[in-house]
């Protein structure tokens, strides 16, 4: 018994080497490629993958087609890649991919390279843009463009930063979202119209740990009001 129960579990769960990428056999097939140094995407791995996990390694930036090989992409991990840019083509063929994270990269959502990031990932369901932007004005006014995002059908979950006086596009409010984190926060100025772009799908904002935000009593009612009914922190804020 105890060698049939071996046998069926690595039928279930195999690992295996490679070219150092671990590929693990589940109920996804995932590459694990993390902190191998690598400066290119890889091409040598199967086209079956699920997951691919690519996660500290310094691409800096990512060219056309990298991804073509791996249409059966669900999740794809870019966090802590040393990223500076990406190719307009970068993603495309990744029409099955639902989670993608860019986390602690140093790219920019409020340029144009916005849209060639999310144009080719219209069926992403969680995206994870934080750290980033490190480039951005973290005191002016800083557009957020519904634009970049408005092909994202699906997109449910975003965790992204917030800086300056943010601006949220008009094209936020047909975005079927549910929760929005924003994880780096140099928030200035809560305003009574900095969050009216959102849509009504939206149950949860978290923002915290915005130490240095302004508002007045009238603003600092409106966060109380938004706090009722969503999960948003709303603590710390200098009163004018």
């Amino acid at each position: 018994m105890n060698m049939l129960l071996l046998l069926l579990f690595t039928t279930i769960v195999h690992v295996v080497n490679c070219q150092r990428c671990k590929i693990i056999y589940g109920s996804f097939i995932t590459a694990d490629c993390r902190k191998l140094h690598l400066r290119q995407i890889p091409q040598n791995l199967s086209e079956d993958i699920d997951v691919l996990d690519l996660g500290e390694n310094s691409f800096v930036t990512i060219s056309n087609e990298s991804f073509s090989r791996y249409r059966n992409l669900k999740v794809l991990k870019l966090d802590t890649c040393d990223i500076e840019s990406v190719e307009a083509e970068a993603f495309i063929g990744l029409w099955k991919l639902e989670v993608l994270s860019l986390a602690n990269n140093s790219l920019n959502i409020s340029t144009n390279d916005g849209l060639f990031i999310l144009r080719n990932i219209p069926n992403i369901i969680d995206l994870d843009f934080s750290s980033n932007m490190e480039l951005a004005d973290k005191t002016g006014h800083l557009l957020y463009p519904g634009a970049a995002f408005q092909h994202l059908k699906r997109l449910q979950n975003l965790t992204i930063d917030l800086y300056g006086y943010p601006v949220f596009g008009p094209e936020f409010k047909q975005l079927p979202l549910k929760y929005i984190k924003f994880k780096s926060c140099y928030l200035k100025h809560l305003r009574n119209d900095t969050f009216k772009n959102f849509p009504a799908t939206l149950s949860e904002i978290h923002l915290s740990k915005c130490l240095s935000i302004q508002t007045s009593k009238s603003e600092l009612m409106y966060c109380d009001r938004l706090a009722r009914f969503l999960f948003l922190t709303c603590h710390g804020l200098v009163l004018l």
